[in-house]
């Protein structure tokens, strides 16, 4: 199962001496389309991911860089160690995070990090935390700070720049790409299936993520803008496999059941979801 979404930004700099210490702090906004889901033979199916909403979280993250294992030559000149704290907030959950990333040359970075968190329930449609109850099938919330997600990771990430090759101050076309494997875990539940931050149909286990960026650095005071694109999937088990085919037909079948009900009766989801 897979998620797809795609961001636009831009990043000011600035023409002071960069601090080895630096702050930041980011809000993220999103909204992700609902699917009709389709059947039979061979079809076109719309863009859609494991749920639909809103998405909106805010992260602040410190971070401290040091110069490691240097060379005298361009490529390994500006190696470094990179130390990462943060917490995110959403309307429903809070989290810790730490990460180390290390540069051991210039287009190639290796990073590890983690990520703890416990969150509550405003209404039936909007949990931080959940388990499912496979009897009804129901997400029924957990108790906050008695039951913890836990994620910790590993990534690779190679970049490249036109301007190492065609030397020149608006030659600066950037691309990156990066791949991220990790465990998660939600403690204190037997439940094979459980929500974190809204997101329903996660599972205890492993996952992955891959991340590609193409931009444009120019020598102005809005130096750099692009464009990239996140996916998201699990690594499950056959068993859960059959588990979460099995909450899909029942889900889909009581949605059917359900599809009488006035739209004014009917709560869309609101999907904190997180960024790392």
């Amino acid at each position: 199962m897979t998620v797809c979404s795609t961001a636009l930004f831009a990043e000011e700099t600035s023409s002071k001496e960069k601090s080895p210490l630096n702050y930041s702090l980011l809000t993220s906004l999103g909204y992700y389309p609902e699917t009709t889901p389709k059947t039979g033979s061979s079809h076109f199916s719309g863009i859609s991911g494991i749920y639909d909403g809103i998405e909106f979280v805010t992260e602040f993250d410190a971070t401290y860089t040091m110069p490691f294992l240097n060379g005298s030559d361009e490529l390994t000149a500006d190696n470094h160690l990179t130390f990462n704290l943060g917490v995110e907030l959403s309307p429903v959950t809070v989290a810790p995070l730490a990460s180390v990333t290390f540069s051991p040359i210039a287009f190639l970075e290796f990073a590890i990090g983690g990520i703890i968190g416990t969150g509550w329930g405003l209404t039936d449609d909007i949990q931080g935390l959940a388990k499912l109850n496979e009897s009804k099938p129901k997400y029924e919330d957990l108790t906050p700070f008695a039951h913890w997600y836990f994620y910790t990771w590993a990534s690779g990430c190679f970049m490249f720049d036109l301007a190492a090759v065609w030397e020149g101050d608006w030659h600066h076309v950037v691309a990156t790409a990066s791949y991220k494997v990790g465990y998660q875990k939600m403690t204190g539940t037997k439940s094979s299936v459980w929500t974190w931050r809204n997101t329903y149909g996660q599972a205890s286990g492993w996952v992955y993520e891959q991340e590609y960026f193409l931009g444009y650095q120019m020598p102005l005071k809005v130096s750099t803008v692009g464009v990239g694109t996140t996916t998201l999937g699990k690594l499950p088990s056959k068993r859960l496999r059959q588990l979460l085919a099995q909450l899909r037909r029942r889900l889909y079948d009581h949605r059917h059941l359900a599809h009488g009900r006035s739209k004014a009766q009917r709560k869309r989801h609101v999907i904190c979801a997180s960024r790392l």
